[in-house]
């Protein structure tokens, strides 16, 4: 396993539609999955350390310590995509579920890690970013905020993507459940009838072309042989009243299940908004918990701060005094 080949699983998955992108997690290894979005998150938790590096700090502030406090970053990022998915990935399964997915645990998990992936992949882009701005400003609200923006922008990426997976499944299992009609199905039996009619009507004029032969007799005995092997197709016969156009008896039950289709994809779709919601709760609070992560101005150096407070009043707090 190199580094090459974890940047090309993440490649592909960048480049699968969303119309694709079930089956695209379905081969990969949740070993691989899981190690490029830590390699990702610490790849911006770097870009992020870089403020410990720079930021003006007293004199006496030990070079040390700036150095703790970037290696500390660099870790910890990752860490909070990986807490925050051990906290929510069995509700994330009891949600979908509910959602209508039929799919494992494992599945679920799969989906997650991929997803994953795609975010870190997205924050990581911005990461030259951030250490521009790092570079450029002193301003410790504006770095907070500014980090605060672009993992929030990776977090909708990530449930949006989780959500249409998600969603994409329920309608696959849905299609393939043999209680449902599918549309598909019909139009081949319809151009099948279709097919079979033109080919008895072709031997109904051979019939009467032939010398002697009785054209009538012969369709009649033709139409009798279908309708003993319950065959007769569609419009066979101009005076039976029969309509080529007419769906089969299942309109009705087409227009039934599209409704129920319709009810159960809003449904299913609410439910999995929920989730969003709580996934974005928790992982706010496990980033607070695991605070700080660019070291606050002639703050000595702290692996963690005391539990005291939330992310959400934080982050008004640090927009309050920005502007």
């Amino acid at each position: 396993m190199s580094v090459r080949s974890l940047i090309l699983d993440v490649d592909s998955l960048l480049h699968t539609s969303r119309k694709h992108s079930a089956e695209a997690t379905a081969s990969l290894n949740l070993g691989r999955l899981l190690l490029a979005g830590v390699l990702l998150g610490t790849l911006y938790g770097g870009c992020m350390g870089v403020y410990a590096l720079l930021a003006p700090r007293p004199d006496e502030f030990p070079t040390f310590d700036r150095w703790l406090q970037f290696l500390a970053t660099s870790l910890k990022l990752p860490l909070v995509f990986l807490l925050t998915y051990a906290i929510c990935t069995p509700s994330l399964y009891v949600f979908a579920t509910l959602a209508g997915s039929r799919e494992r645990p494992g599945r679920i998990l799969q989906i997650l890690l991929a997803r994953n992936a795609e975010c870190l992949a997205v924050v990581a882009s911005l990461g030259p970013i951030t250490a521009f701005f790092t570079l450029s400003t002193e301003s410790y609200p504006f770095m907070k905020l500014l980090n605060v923006a672009f993992l929030t922008l990776g977090g909708l990426i990530l449930v949006t993507r989780l959500r249409s997976t998600i969603m994409d499944l329920q309608m696959e299992e849905s299609e393939e459940s043999p209680s449902s009609w599918n549309p598909d199905q019909a139009e081949e039996s319809k151009s099948g009838d279709t097919e079979l009619s033109e080919a008895s009507h072709e031997d109904v004029t051979e019939s009467a072309e032939e010398p002697g032969g009785d054209g009538t007799e012969k369709a009649a005995e033709k139409t009798t042989s279908l309708k003993d092997f319950g065959a007769v197709p569609v419009g066979y016969a101009a005076n039976q009243g029969a309509d080529k156009t007419t769906p089969p008896k299942n309109r009705r039950h087409v227009r039934e299940s599209f409704e129920q289709s319709r009810v159960r994809s809003r449904t299913a779709n609410r439910i999995l908004l929920t989730f969003v919601g709580v996934l974005a709760l928790v992982g706010g609070q496990v980033a607070w918990i695991l605070r700080p992560f660019l070291g606050a101005p002639g703050s000595e150096f702290q692996l963690f701060r005391a539990r005291e407070g939330n992310f959400y009043g934080d982050v008004l707090r640090t927009l309050g005094n920005l502007f």
